[in-house]
C-alpha cells in the first residue's frame, strides 16, 4: 500500500516520483506478482496536468497499468489508484473494481473493491537431478597425453569394420572422460533462479532506464 501526501517532503511529484521509481525497480527481482494500491493524492483525472503526465509517464515506461477510472474524493477527483503489471508473465487479472461511495469522516471514498483471478491450485515444485561433467576444469594437457597413450593410437586396433571403429572410440573416450572429468549428480529446483544476482538486476535496472529514456525522447519528438 502507498500513501503519498500532498504536502510535506513528498509534496512535490516530481521527489514522489524519483523515490517511487526506485522502489519499483527494487521489486524486479522478487518473487510473485505486483500489486500496488493506495492514496496517491495525484489527480489522474486531469489529463493536462503536469503532475499527471509525469506520473502516467513513469508508470508506463515501467509497464504498470492503473486501473481506477473513476473517481475517489469527493471533489470528483481520481486520486486513489490500484495499480499491476502490465507484462504477460506478472499480470494480474483483474475484475469487478468498483468505487463504493462512503460517509465518513474522510473526504475520500473508503472503499475501492476489485476482484483479483488466480490459478485455483500451485503444485509445489520437486528438485530435479541432472548428470554432469565440470569439462571446464579438465587439464588439456594431460588430457591430450592420455589421448595420443590410449589404445585409439596403437597400429594393431585400427580396424576396417566400422563399428569395431565407433566402439572403440567410444570406449576410449568415455574412459578418458570419467577419468578427467567423471559424472557427478546434482540437484536442482526449476524455480530458482540463480543466474539472477546483483550483476543481471543492475543490467536490467540499466536496461529499463535506457527504454524510459528512449521512450521519453520518441514521445516528445512526436508532440
Amino acid at each position: 500500500c502507498v500513501y503519498r501526501p500532498g504536502t510535506g517532503k513528498y509534496g512535490k511529484v516530481s521527489d514522489f516520483c524519483t523515490e517511487f521509481e526506485e522502489y519499483l525497480n527494487s521489486m524486479t527481482h522478487l518473487p510473485g506478482k505486483p500489486l500496488i494500491a493506495g492514496d496517491f493524492n495525484i489527480h489522474m483525472e486531469d489529463h493536462k496536468n503536469a503532475d499527471t503526465k509525469r506520473f502516467q509517464s513513469l508508470i508506463d515506461s515501467l509497464g504498470f497499468h492503473q486501473h481506477v477510472n473513476e473517481p475517489t474524493h469527493f471533489c470528483e477527483g481520481t486520486l486513489d489508484l490500484v495499480l499491476t503489471c502490465d507484462n504477460v508473465c506478472d499480470s494480474i487479472e483483474m475484475c469487478d473494481l468498483q468505487v463504493i461511495k462512503t460517509v465518513t469522516s474522510s473526504d475520500h471514498y473508503d472503499l475501492i473493491s476489485f476482484a483479483c483471478r488466480f490459478p485455483h491450485q500451485v503444485i509445489p515444485t520437486q528438485d530435479l537431478t541432472l548428470s554432469t561433467r565440470s569439462i571446464s576444469k579438465i587439464d588439456m594437457n594431460l588430457f591430450k597425453e592420455d589421448i595420443l597413450n590410449s589404445k585409439l593410437n596403437e597400429s594393431d586396433s585400427s580396424s576396417n569394420d566400422p563399428n569395431e571403429a565407433v566402439s572403440l572410440y567410444n570406449d576410449e573416450l568415455g574412459h578418458l572422460l570419467n577419468k578427467h572429468a567423471p559424472l557427478i549428480t546434482i540437484k536442482y529446483n526449476p524455480e530458482q533462479i540463480k543466474w539472477l544476482n546483483a550483476e543481471c538486476i543492475n543490467a536490467r535496472k540499466k536496461r529499463r532506464k535506457a527504454e524510459r529514456i528512449d521512450k521519453r525522447e520518441n514521445r516528445l519528438s512526436q508532440e
